[in-house]
């Protein structure tokens, strides 16, 4: 490997620092799964040793410069590098000895970095591990350890140092320097091979094979094991021969380094036996079986040729026994089941003849031969013939026997009758010493089991037929099958038990329970991959995607060539939209020889969500169809060979792909025939019509659909589903009821607090009870709880921001960033609480980092409740209440060369020139915008943004006559009417001091907001008090002002929760602070102004300071005949205000009151 391609691989710079090498190899370790990718991981680790090599190459007297654990590390290179010294224990021991292993400095030290070289040379005797395990508590220390290195590189480790070598290091011969890695690498390799060799074709091609042997045979060392492969090669190429020639060498063949007899490893020993058999040797082969066995009693292969060889011998009994025996440790073993059903074939005629002549025992002997053989039928018509007596010494037999043929008959009713008594028997039973008892009353587990089992099977009978689970039935079994896991005396059946239970869990939809007892069982048999698989699916199920990941290569690290770990994490990535992944698992499913026909239709589904909308759509969806269709056909004339239980998956997807396209007479076809097919999916095809229904805005179809679905499950989830409906239906009031029945019932649902913090902000806002607000943010926080997403801590955080709790919504969005460090909404809304706080300049720099962003103008930018037009309306905002109005404009154009939103364009650019020193900019621009625009609507509201620029420019007449073209394009549009007449009111009161047409105009805008329910009427209402006011006619202003306390009774039950309003009551409570003002009530407008200035900003607000507070100050320093404090306060308004006309006359009639 060239040098430039090792750091390519490696993803860092060229460098000398081994730290740095090792992060970035344990970075890329966790991308390549060695299982997955074996070519990828390989060149990984080449990259990575070279790296290392390169690393610890020194220049010119660096040599020198090691420290004293680097140079003890090079002791264990060089042990390690001759396989002479790498099996011998006391180069290890005399390595344990030296200082840097003792000192408390350096023994830490010395333990990573021996870890670290044995990632990448890891093949060692056993009984080396475990002296360094013990040596250097690696077991002990794996929490720790763990943080340091890969997880499943630890328990490598500490695996090979409990469990003995399949490589047998003695036998090595040849050169002690040679590349002993090299070959154990190619010896598993050809080991591979032969085992995939010997179980496909009867002619396999074993040319590949070949050339990996000879590849080795060329190698300068050696081992006996790839002798034994070409052994097996050559007897299945037909070459017996050579095979027997080979074996010969092999009988004859001992180690040099201890003289131990190659015959003496069961892995040669064994195949040698093989050959023997399969050449009709079979005494001996038999003779070394045995000895096999005295070491290894459980040897699977060895037990199953013995079963073969009493079978051939015509010893019938000795090989059922045998064959039941491997049958109870091994499970349901194809061969090992054969060969019981035709010693018992062998056996019937025999135990017939023993019924003829009166032997009641050998009654029950061939009723247990027909239940093995499944002859369920021939067993009960015999049993029957003669039923034992309740309570006597038969009977236990019976009830086992026959509760047991009628559970293979599947009448599960009957069968757990009589299963009860067998299992009541046995719990009477007493101890009398015997070895039936003990043998009768192990079985006590078993009874349990088999009784949970057929408590679970009944409820999938009436699953199959309802379409619903029966729960109750579930909870029967997990008590039976719990009490079968605490009685049982077998580890094995234990663990067996535990497994059936996870399993019942998974299927009876209790995924949590599921989880449970899948993590027990991986916590006590880490490789065990039926519960990684059966806990992933759990998971996904829950729609937990990161577990469902980490269980998926959990799976694959245990075993690779199943099916069903690829399609769990299949169908997450596909309901996800993550295809560059899913195309990843597809990649990996077909390397390992793991393709399925549900990995198929997932495939199918993939290609259809990707070329439904592209240019091809009519090709691509087509073609799907056309798949889906021919696997269908292959269902129905093949269905074992289709490998699908059935075909409600295909047809399901046929209905998606019709209703997509609009076809709903075709998908709802489809729906029927799924149902039809297969009664379980009867939910899912309502939850698929309920959708399409939703989806087409037909709610009360959807409505009706799941009504229908809440009569097959009590799914709270419907509950949910039914009162989302109804809140998209305007029924406001029963959604309500309905999300409050789901929380009741289940609290911890997904979704159900998010939707009752949404009806409660409602409520709040619409009637403005402080307890809708603390339920509000009760279910707000609950909803963070169950899941802890930057989305929820946004819209919390979003919450407090809202009712001005600024801490806590600083902190709500902190943690948003630290679940994602590239949220960028956190950063808008983190500027909001500054810009409340009147931080303007850290609210600018939050924001320009947001913009600054170079993916920010990518459409891959990801903001979770907010957009890009809302970001640049604020940052306009920003920039004008700093002072910096350029940069507004400049914002507003780079907003609209982003957006591509001409309409957000135009407002944003009017709002951004909206201010006293840009006002003919401003005039110029909507005049612009005007003759570009087609609609009256929205030239209205230029002819009123560019009345105020005149305004402001005591350009009257102009200001005048846009205001009445803007009168006229309103037409009867009552909503812009009252804005109209609402702006000519202020500019009247504020720029012209005409009072008597701002109060007209005023007062036309009030009759026009009574129409409207938001239409601000409340402090329209005040407008009109202020103004009579001010022009002394206060007997009307206090009429007013007491319509104005009527109207926030009505609508917000009193003025203190009207001016509660966080976001707006410094804006309310200004204009209640000029009706103190002109009605020369200093002390309460006194009051007035201390409660602005403990408020938070506005949240609209666009100044530098809260300039409404500046005025009232002002105006009470005139009640208090104090005009220069007033004119203090009236220059900072009107700097604050850029000039503002209003603010300007303010100051100019404060000085007129100086002169005075």
């Amino acid at each position: 490997m060239n040098e430039l391609k090792i750091w390519e691989i490696l993803g860092i710079e060229q460098t000398k620092d081994e730290q740095k090498i090792k992060a970035a190899y344990r970075k890329v370790l966790t991308s390549v799964n060695p299982e997955d990718n074996p070519e990828g991981f390989k060149q990984l680790r080449q990259a990575y040793e070279q790296a290392v090599v390169y690393a610890s190459s020194k220049e010119e007297n660096e040599e020198e410069n090691l420290d004293e654990v680097d140079l003890w590390v090079k002791k264990v290179e060089n042990i390690y590098g001759n396989i002479s010294k790498r099996r011998n224990e006391n180069e290890w021991d005399e390595l344990l000895k030296d200082d840097v292993c003792e000192q408390l400095d350096t023994e830490e030290e010395a333990r990573e970095k021996l870890l670290v070289f044995l990632m990448n040379h890891c093949n060692l005797p056993h009984i080396i591990w475990n002296r360094l395990d013990t040596f250097f508590d690696i077991s002990h220390d794996k929490e720790k350890l763990y943080e340091i290195f890969p997880k499943g590189f630890i328990d490598f480790v500490i695996n090979q140092s409990r469990y003995e070598d399949f490589i047998e290091y003695e036998f090595f011969y040849g050169n002690e320097d040679g590349e002993v890695d090299e070959l154990i690498n190619l010896i598993f390799e050809v080991k591979d091979m032969y085992d995939a060799l010997a179980a496909g074709d009867d002619k396999p091609d074993t040319s590949d094979i070949h050339s990996r042997l000879e590849q080795i045979d060329q190698m300068d060392i050696h081992h006996p094991y790839t002798q034994v492969i070409a052994m097996m090669v050559s007897f299945m190429d037909g070459d017996v021969q050579k095979a027997t020639d080979i074996m010969e060498e092999l009988r004859d063949g001992f180690s040099d380094e201890s003289g131990k007899d190659y015959m003496e490893n069961v892995y040669i020993s064994y195949y040698v036996s093989k050959i023997l058999k399969d050449t009709d040797n079979e005494e001996e082969a038999f003779n070394i079986r045995q000895k096999i066995l005295e070491k290894m009693p459980k040897h699977r292969m060895a037990l199953l040729d013995d079963v073969e060889y009493y079978y051939n011998k015509g010893e019938y009994d000795t090989a059922k026994e045998r064959s039941i025996d491997f049958l109870d440790e091994f499970g349901n073993y194809p061969v090992a089941i054969e060969y019981m059903r035709k010693s018992n074939e062998k056996l019937i005629g025999g135990y017939l003849e023993k019924i003829n002549q009166g032997n009641k025992k050998s009654r029950f002997d061939l009723g247990w031969i027909y239940f093995q053989n499944e002859e369920f039928e021939k067993c009960m018509e015999l049993m029957e013939s003669d039923v034992p007596e309740k309570g006597s010494e038969d009977e236990l037999e019976y009830v086992n026997l026959t509760g047991r043929c009628l559970l293979g008959m599947e009448r599960y009713e009957e069968a757990f009758v009589r299963l009860v008594r067998w299992r009541e028997i046995l719990n009477e039973l007493e101890d009398d010493g015997s070895e039936k008892y003990q043998k009768r009353i192990k079985r006590k587990g078993y009874a349990n089991y088999i009784l949970g089992m057929c408590k679970y099977r009944i409820m999938d009978i009436c699953r199959k037929k309802e379409g619903k689970i029966n729960q109750h039935y579930i909870d029967e079994a997990k008590k039976y099958i719990k009490e079968a896991i605490e009685q049982e005396e077998s580890y094995k059946e234990k663990i067996y038990y535990k497994d059936r239970l996870a399993f019942m869990y998974l299927k009876a939809q209790r995924y949590k329970d599921c989880i449970d007892v899948c993590t027990e069982l991986v916590d006590e048999i880490p490789q065990y991959y039926a519960a990684y698989v059966m806990r992933e699916e759990a998971f996904y199920e829950l729609g937990y995607g990161q577990k469902v990941i980490e269980d998926y290569y959990n799976a694959l690290n245990c075993y690779n060539k199943d099916s069903r770990a690829y399609e769990i994490l299949a169908k997450g990535y596909l309901h996800n939209d993550c295809f560059e992944e899913l195309s990843a698992v597809f990649k990996t499913a077909r390397e390992n020889g793991a393709w399925s026909d549900e990995l198929d239709l997932v495939e199918i589904e993939r290609d259809w969500l990707l070329g439904k909308d592209g240019d091809a759509k009519e090709s691509n969806v087509s073609e799907c169809i056309k798949r889906l269709k021919n696997m269908e056909e292959r269902f129905i004339h093949n269905n074992e060979e289709c490998g699908m239980d059935d075909k409600s998956d295909i047809t399901y997807l046929l209905a998606k792909i019709f209703l997509n396209l609009d076809r709903r007479q075709e998908g709802f076809k489809y729906l029927q025939d799924t149902v039809h097919i297969n009664k379980e999916k009867e939910l899912s095809v309502y939850w698929k019509i309920a959708n399409e229904y939703s989806d087409s805005e037909e709610y009360e179809q959807e409505l009706a659909t799941l009504r229908k679905m809440k009569r097959l499950s009590d799914d709270i989830d419907i509950d949910f589903r039914i009162a989302n409906c109804q809140w998209r239906m305007g029924e406001d009031e029963k959604a309500f009821k309905g999300f409050l029945h789901v929380f009741n019932v289940a609290p911890e649902h997904y979704s159900v607090n998010l939707f009752l913090c949404v009806m409660y902000t409602h409520r709040y806002d619409m009637y403005h009870s402080p307890k809708d607000k603390e339920k509000a943010l009760d279910h707000a926080t609950r909803q963070c709880e169950i899941e802890g997403s930057v989305y929820n801590y946004l819209r919390r955080g979003g919450m407090y921001l809202d009712y001005c709790e600024l801490d806590k919504a600083k902190k709500d969005f902190e943690k948003a960033l630290e679940l994602d460090s590239e949220c960028n909404d956190a950063y808008y809304y983190m500027a909001n609480v500054a810009h409340r706080r009147g931080k303007l300049a850290e609210a600018y720099n939050h924001m320009t980092k947001m913009i600054s962003n170079p993916e920010f103008k990518t459409e891959d930018y990801r903001l979770y409740r907010i957009s890009k037009q809302t970001i640049f309306s604020f940052m306009i905002s920003i920039c004008k209440a700093l002072g910096r109005f350029d940069e507004a404009v400049k914002y507003a154009e780079m907003g609209y060369d982003m957006i591509d939103d001409y309409k957000w364009y135009v407002r944003n650019m009017m709002d951004a020139l909206d201010t006293a020193s840009l006002s003919k900019r401003l005039v110029d621009r909507g005049r612009k915008f005007k003759r570009e625009t087609t609609s009256d609507y929205e030239e209205a509201i230029l002819c009123i943004d560019i009345a105020g620029g005149y305004s402001e420019l005591n350009e009257l007449r102009k200001a005048e006559r846009e205001y009445k073209n803007a009168i006229k394009l309103a037409g009867a549009n009552k909503a812009l009417l009252m804005r109209i007449y609402h702006d000519m009111s202020e500019m009247y009161f504020e720029t012209q001091e005409d009072y008597k047409k701002s109060l007209k105009y005023a007062l036309m805008s009030l009759e026009y907001s009574e129409d409207f329910e938001d239409g601000g009427t409340e402090s329209k209402t005040l407008s009109v008090a202020i103004i009579y006011a001010k022009i002394g006619d206060r007997s009307k202003a206090i009429e007013y002002y007491e319509r104005f306390k009527n109207l926030c009774n009505e609508s917000y039950g009193g003025t203190k929760y009207y001016f509660e309003e966080e976001s707006c009551a410094r804006s309310r409570l200004f204009i209640l602070g000029q009706f103190y003002l002109y009605m020369s009530d200093a002390a309460n407008l006194r009051k007035c102004i201390d409660k602005i200035a403990q408020l938070c900003m506005c949240s609209f607000c666009c100044h530098c300071g809260c300039y409404e507070e500046n005025i009232l100050r002002g105006g009470l320093c005139e009640l208090e005949n104090d005009y220069k404090g007033a004119l203090k306060f009236y220059e900072k308004v009107n700097k604050e205000s850029d000039g503002s006309r209003w603010c300007a006359l303010l100051v100019e009639n404060a000085k007129k009151n100086i002169n005075k």
